[in-house]
């Protein structure tokens, strides 16, 4: 089929010279021809597919009926210049070869009798053919609009477009695994407009490529074809608001690439509703859950199934799914998911009129998600109970456990950073940190009570009644205008005053920094923790387990300093807090967010 194929691709180039394919007339049909053939079968048919392209704009720059104004020309051979880049080379597959026009006739046609020839011509036919990359037709297709659409505009009664619509939908609502997805990316991608009922047919071939999971490719275009056809979908469609479910669907079955599609199809989601202004004057939430609660049952079984309930907490719920998209390999999703979130923090802000960046209940789960990753929140959300300088400066790795050593506590032998880590569980932690003060630093790094110790028992005053105290002493913060950007604190007991929000916040930063590999996130990371640990006690105890290796990594590879200070803080809070009960330590999973720092680890590998 493919030796058929390409000698039906190489008449189709042999007859683009000189414009004998009569291009104006069938441009619609070369283009559709174009997109189906690109990127498939042999390096020959590539190349064949690429020269054709070629071909077919420099037929347009010469043609002389219709004859293009000199603006249009200046765009066409423009265009030509762009097709013959190495950019356009990767994108047809072809960037392996030296010459694509000669590549594209170089080897002659297989002789049937011939099992040695056949079994060679075979086994580089395997090896040359490449997966489509969906990602590549899309950007040769908004390539070819752009250049159908720049002529449209000087030929009078032009149906070009229409009869390439035309000629893609007939494709896109057809099963076929070959042609199928590729049909779906150029329909989406040259479609004006669509009903509700092309989406409700293009969810309807998600299912079916869903059933057998043995077709990632074709549930991938059909989800890049739905985030195509979302900003020409009627305004006052009721799909609009669904969607938002189908992306997040997509970002539960784990799987890299479907991740990345995923991820765009959340984001351009958020940004058709919020410019439609669902967002004013309605909370995220409100709109979001409202939608889903015809299928509660079904989405409370996935929820279940992923570890992040909604109906518990809907934004941190929301932030577990994103947080995956730091440990993506490609740096576009990684980018897409800080801006994801960055427009999450400006539509929850709109209903209450607030500064995107001051702490709220509803903002922090983005707020904490983006700490370590955007120097803009980093500058605007602060810690309360900073480090001081001269301590982290005087802290080396050699004294990191030394300095804190209490004079009632009997001389032991100097021991490494590595002998004397944090282990994998609370137990042995309380072992290997035996030497750290209780009664000196702990007040000083933790800002906490004195600790009075009598008899070998130690006593901690609570630091409950004080931050009752305090709030009660200063005005409620929900009633105010504005935060200023000094008093405007990540943990902030007067913003986060329920435990379970705490914990969440928490968990969160956790997460972020077990799979933290930069300097400065990492750094951020702990000093965050370091403040959680001083200002929520009580609930520090939620994150041990998710801590212990952590640690353990950190003391043994980490020379940053205020890194080192920040974990000398946690590891004494772990101390010295009497709060660690089987409670604490199960709470996630009690409300239903088990899943926070499990799934934001690898992805799923399926093979394709």
């Amino acid at each position: 089929m493919w030796d058929d194929l390409t000698v039906l691709a190489r008449y189709l180039l042999m007859l683009s010279f000189n414009n004998c394919l009569d291009v104006v007339r069938h441009l619609p049909y070369l283009f559709h021809t174009a997109t189906i053939l690109v990127c498939a079968g042999s390096i020959n048919m590539r190349a064949a597919t690429h020269g054709l392209v070629m071909n077919i704009i420099h037929s347009l720059c010469t043609c002389t009926e219709p004859r293009f104004s000199e603006d249009v020309q200046k765009f066409l051979r423009l265009s030509l210049d762009e097709f013959a880049l190495p950019k356009y080379y990767v994108l047809f597959g072809v960037s392996k070869v030296k010459n694509a026009s000669v590549t594209a006739f170089r080897l002659g046609i297989n002789h049937p009798g011939d099992s040695r020839i056949d079994k060679l011509t075979n086994t580089a036919a395997i090896q040359e053919r490449e997966r489509v990359s969906l990602s590549s037709l899309e950007v040769i297709t908004d390539s070819l609009l752009e250049i159908l659409e720049a002529c449209m505009n000087e030929v009078e009664d032009c149906d070009w477009l229409n009869q390439w619509i035309v000629l893609a939908r007939s494709l896109a609502y057809c099963y076929n695994s070959a042609l199928q997805p590729r049909a779906l990316i150029v329909f989406g991608c040259i479609a004006k407009n669509a009903t509700n009922s092309e989406v409700v047919q293009i969810m309807r071939t998600m299912i079916k490529s869903l059933e057998s999971w043995n077709d990632i490719i074709l549930l991938e275009a059909s989800i890049m074809c739905l985030t195509r056809l979302q900003p020409v979908l009627s305004s006052d469609s009721p799909i609009h608001k669904s969607i938002f479910w189908v992306a997040v669907s997509v970002l539960q079955l784990n799987e890299s690439n479907l991740y990345a599609v995923g991820l765009a199809l959340l984001e351009q989601n958020l940004h058709t509703l919020d410019s439609q202004g669902i967002f004013d004057t309605t909370s995220l939430e409100e709109a979001m859950m409202l939608t889903r609660n015809p299928l509660e049952s079904y989405f409370k079984q996935m929820d279940h199934n992923v570890g992040l309930s909604f109906r518990t907490n809907f934004h941190f719920a929301l932030v577990g799914h994103l947080l995956k998209g730091y440990r993506h390999s490609t740096a576009t999703t990684v980018s897409r998911t800080i801006r994801v979130l960055t427009m999450l923090l400006s539509i929850v802000a709109k209903p209450n009129k607030k500064d995107k960046f001051e702490v709220t209940p509803e903002s922090v789960a983005y707020l904490t998600a983006l700490i370590g990753y955007s120097e803009e929140v980093r500058s605007r959300c602060h810690v309360k109970h900073s480090i001081p300088r001269y301590i982290a400066n005087s802290l080396s790795e050699e004294n990191f456990l030394m300095e804190s050593s209490p004079c009632s506590v009997p001389q032991q032998p100097e021991a490494s950073i590595s002998n004397s880590a944090v282990s994998n569980n609370s137990t042995q932690m309380q072992k290997s940190c035996d030497n750290l003060d209780e009664s000196t630093s702990t007040q000083t790094l933790l800002n906490k009570q004195p600790v009075t110790t009598t008899t070998g028992t130690t006593t901690t005053t609570s630091t409950t009644t004080t931050t009752s105290t305090t709030t009660t002493q200063m005005q409620d913060r929900s009633t105010r205008a504005s935060v200023s950007n000094e008093n405007n604190v990540l943990l902030d007991p007067e913003v986060l005053t329920d435990f379970g929000t705490q914990a969440l916040v928490l968990t969160t930063l956790a997460t972020l920094a077990k799979c933290s590999t930069g300097e400065i996130e990492t750094r951020t990371l702990y000093q965050f923790l370091a403040e959680g640990a001083t200002v929520f006690p009580r609930v520090f105890p939620v994150i041990y387990n998710l801590l212990d290796q952590n640690l353990k990594y950190i003391l043994t590879g980490n020379h940053d300093l205020e890194t080192l200070a920040a974990v000398r803080t946690i590891i004494q809070t772990m101390i010295t807090c009497e709060c660690t009960t089987q409670e604490n330590m199960h709470y996630l999973q009690n409300c239903g967010f088990a899943g926070l720092w499990r799934f934001a680890g690898s992805f799923l590998r399926v093979k394709q």
